[in-house]
């Protein structure tokens, strides 16, 4: 298989009523770029130049930020996911992908150690449950420790939740108090690492779901 098209018609043959799968197939044949937006909003906001530059994502799913981030010049564009059917579509994007979870031990120590430039994670850490102290105290400070070492430059921490009991958009994890996260054991690790907690018009939406983003400069 060369194509997505391709790729995407070999799965669903072989691999229908896959939860994976077939979100895949939706996503592939009705809203191609629909999620271009808020990466762009996020890129613009930062003011990164990525014209021969390194990027790593944590979780990409369908690879809109490897995209784009390609498009403004971006020379690497690696990622972990695992999801192995978005491992492929990605892959046959022209990406270089890794598929593990970096979560679950040994996470990161499995990826060729090297300093990226810019590394995102959006949407693929549960604040939730690092926040629940008997689990995620010793997970989250050594996951911390292991991703800033592959740092050289900007890192963006923006988490996921908990499935809550409103829907907005479509998606049920969501934040139920904003504020009160903020003040939590995930956020204040990040702040008190460096990090800055934003609001980033057209990206942090909707508000209930991605209330903060994180973000830190190394250079």
């Amino acid at each position: 298989m060369k194509t997505l098209d391709e790729f995407v018609d070999a799965c669903e043959k072989r691999y229908k009523h896959n939860a994976y799968v077939d979100s895949l197939i939706d996503y592939h044949r009705n809203a191609p770029d629909s999620k271009e937006a808020m990466i762009e909003a996020l890129y613009d906001y930062l003011g990164f130049d990525f014209k021969g530059k390194s990027m790593l994502d944590l979780g990409p799913g369908t690879g809109e930020s490897l995209d784009v981030a390609r498009r403004r010049g971006a020379t690497i564009t690696d990622f972990i996911n695992i999801n192995p059917f978005e491992v492929v579509y990605n892959e046959l994007k022209g990406h270089r992908g890794y598929c593990f979870s970096y979560t679950i031990s040994p996470g990161l120590s499995r990826l060729p150690l090297r300093k990226y430039d810019f590394i995102l994670s959006k949407g693929s850490l549960n604040s939730d449950e690092m926040n629940r102290r008997t689990v995620g105290l010793d997970l989250f400070d050594a996951l911390m420790g292991k991703l800033m070492a592959f740092a050289s430059g900007v890192v963006v921490i923006c988490p996921t939740f908990d499935e809550g009991t409103l829907v907005i958009n479509g998606a049920r994890h969501i934040c139920q108090d904003p504020q009160k996260f903020k003040r939590s054991f995930f956020a204040t690790t990040l702040i008190d690492m460096g990090f800055e907690a934003c609001i980033i018009p057209g990206f942090n939406e909707p508000i209930a779901r991605f209330p903060f983003t994180f973000i830190k400069r190394l250079a």
